[in-house]
């Protein structure tokens, strides 16, 4: 919805930092991290983790977009990379990404309130990567704790 009321704005590419971790069967999970240009108007730390659609990733024109916007909000910015759909990146374990599969949210919101601890968390997820953000949230109540808010972005299914 954003992308389309902005349109395909020409934005710079976000310049952000690339974290790694290995995963319990090998699988290198990487997330970008993308710091805010200015402060957030509350004087807090708010971090919006990405989860975007099929075969995409912090490469993506629409996530670039909405990072974007989002660091000129004030709003620290993490995009997780789907195992496999980075072409420089190779697949260190004999699995992709699922979208029945919530390990890799849980280990990026992991690293982030690691990295930034006390951060406040909104939770983005985009087409089937809204699928990922619903299913964590709703399958351990403990997911929900520490989320201020989350949005679910032309989710595939109810």
């Amino acid at each position: 919805m954003v992308y389309a009321r902005m349109g395909r704005l020409n934005v710079r590419v976000p310049d952000g930092v690339r974290h790694s971790k290995i995963m319990p069967d090998g699988a290198n999970l990487t997330f970008d991290l993308y710091e805010p240009f200015r402060p957030h108007p509350t004087g807090e730390s708010h971090c919006i983790i990405f989860c975007p659609g099929i075969g995409n990733n912090s490469e993506s024109p629409y996530i670039q977009s909405l990072v974007h916007h989002s660091q000129q909000l004030g709003y620290i910015s993490v995009v997780l990379n789907h195992l496999g759909s980075l072409k420089k990146l190779p697949l260190t374990s004999p699995r992709i990404f699922t979208y029945g599969g919530t390990e890799e949210l849980g280990a990026v919101r992991s690293e982030v309130e690691r990295i930034h601890p006390g951060c406040h968390l909104i939770l983005v997820g985009c087409s089937m990567g809204a699928n990922i953000v619903v299913k964590y949230l709703g399958e351990d109540p403990a997911h929900q704790r520490g989320i201020l808010a989350a949005v679910s972005v032309n989710q595939g299914y109810d």
